[in-house]
């Protein structure tokens, strides 16, 4: 649900190689309009052949094999393909000096040899020993197990429970992403505030079983019910008082399920999309492209390619023959825009996953009104994911057309996509920030809980 200036879809190769100056690992700064990036490239010779990898630790990569390396005496040059992506550059006095370029834009990049990695510091995660019980848990839903943590607390119950929804993507239970643990600091927050928690990994990752990568938004709801059906049996939770709280991606399912089941007592959405996926992805792609300093030739050209692929994706549910138009696209545009047509095209398998259809498909403005439980939306106003004022717009319309009971809509100033505080609102920010989530997001949830469901 993001584009970055740096995406990353390669495949391993390597060259014939002796012993180089260049190997090991080199970390740079990459200053690409208001951004900094953190780029690290690890050099190796392996059974005689020169390989390399590439780290972008802002962007929660690590790892990922360089399509190619080679190296002149003082020079190397490396390149992903896929991802329009190259650098040269020359070792003096032990530092390289060079030129990045992706998607025709040049930067100038110098690598030093990297420092040991430090571990960030994570302030707000718990440490031992906690003051509630935690429990592993299994929730089956068919052949799936989905494995995750119930926390509640010590005291007797029952008590209000709350289910965690993870946005887009293979997440474990604490939506682990961009080394931030969000659902973590939220399922302990909450719990310490009195409720029971639950917490799963997404169906085929992590410990769950199942094949995410073959699912879409009604397998994802189908495991949220499942989940809230688990909770409705146990004798410590209040079968009355069972509720949703979807991030991003899960701030649709949360509404899927909701509308499916009047187990569902109450909605929490963190930048849950509220307007139409195509236009959240055309104002996601411009903020991202405008703020690392793209031409508005090229963003506009992109955004052109982009609206042309969905409406295949719309026109054609055959995959093969969707990828094959999808192809022709992709050479219509490379004659005038090549860069963008080969990243296009690295991104053609990502398009076509049901995931990605089903987002594409998603009803928002219809859901929303259909829901018959109080709903509490909030925006980061520095969210350039899924945009404050666009989405507060939405769902205020679609809410007031509908059915829902109460609703409380809430834009925090100043936080990004994750509800951290932010300066931009980039995707390199989310790492970089030792908060993994705003206290003043997490005490907005409170209140309203115990203001709509106490």
């Amino acid at each position: 649900m993001k584009k970055m200036l740096v995406s990353i879809v390669v495949c391993a190769a390597a060259l014939c190689a002796q012993p180089t100056p260049f190997e090991g690992a080199w970390s740079g700064t990459l200053e690409a309009g208001p951004q900094k990036l953190a780029i690290v490239v690890n050099i190796s010779i392996k059974d005689g052949k020169l390989s390399a990898t590439l780290d972008s630790p802002d962007q929660g990569a690590v790892g990922i094999p360089i399509d190619s390396v080679a190296v002149d005496g003082s020079r190397i040059r490396f390149a992903i393909q896929s991802a329009t992506l190259s650098y040269e550059g020359s070792l003096t006095a032990g530092k390289i000096e060079g030129t990045f370029t992706q998607a025709g834009q040049k930067f100038p990049l110098a690598f030093e040899r990297a420092k040991p990695k430090t571990v960030a510091r994570r302030p707000q995660y718990p440490t031992l020993p906690l003051p509630y019980d935690a429990e592993e848990v299994l929730v089956t839903n068919g052949a799936i197990q989905l494995a995750g943590t119930f926390t509640h607390p010590r005291q007797a119950g029952p008590f209000t429970a709350i289910l965690l929804v993870t946005g887009s993507g293979p997440q474990d239970r604490d939506e682990t992403v961009f080394d931030q643990k969000p659902f973590l600091v939220i399922s302990d927050y909450l719990t310490r505030a009195g409720y029971a928690v639950l917490r799963l990994d997404d169906r085929g990752t992590a410990k769950s079983t199942g094949d995410f990568h073959a699912s879409g938004l009604a397998e994802f709801t189908g495991d949220a019910l499942a989940a809230v059906a688990w909770l409705k049996a146990r004798s410590d939770v209040n079968p009355k008082r069972i509720g949703m709280l979807g991030h991003s991606e899960g701030g649709m399912v949360a509404p899927l399920a909701a509308v499916r089941s009047d187990d569902v007592g109450f909605v929490i959405m963190l930048a849950g999309p509220a307007e139409p996926f195509d236009e959240l992805l055309a104002e996601q792609s411009a903020a991202f492209m405008r703020g690392q300093g793209a031409p508005d030739a090229v963003v506009e050209a992109s955004l052109e390619m982009d609206r042309q692929s969905y409406a295949i994706l719309r026109q054609e549910p055959d995959p093969a023959k969707a990828r094959e138009r999808l192809l022709q696209l992709s050479a219509e545009w490379k004659p005038r825009q090549p860069e963008l047509a080969a990243q296009f095209e690295g991104g053609i398998r990502q398009l076509l996953t049901p995931e990605f259809r089903t987002l594409l498909a998603y009803p928002a403005a219809q859901t929303l009104a259909k829901l018959r439980c109080p709903v509490l939306a909030l925006f980061g106003g520095k969210d350039l994911q899924v945009p404050a004022d666009s989405n507060l717009r939405a769902a205020a319309a679609a809410f007031s057309a509908g059915h829902v009971p109460a609703f409380t809509l809430v834009k925090l100033p100043g936080l990004n996509h994750l509800f951290q505080t932010a300066k931009t609102g980039l995707v390199t920010e989310y790492a970089q920030s030792e908060e993994t989530i705003s206290p003043r997001a997490l005490d907005t949830i409170a209140t309203w809980l115990r203001a709509n469901v106490q």
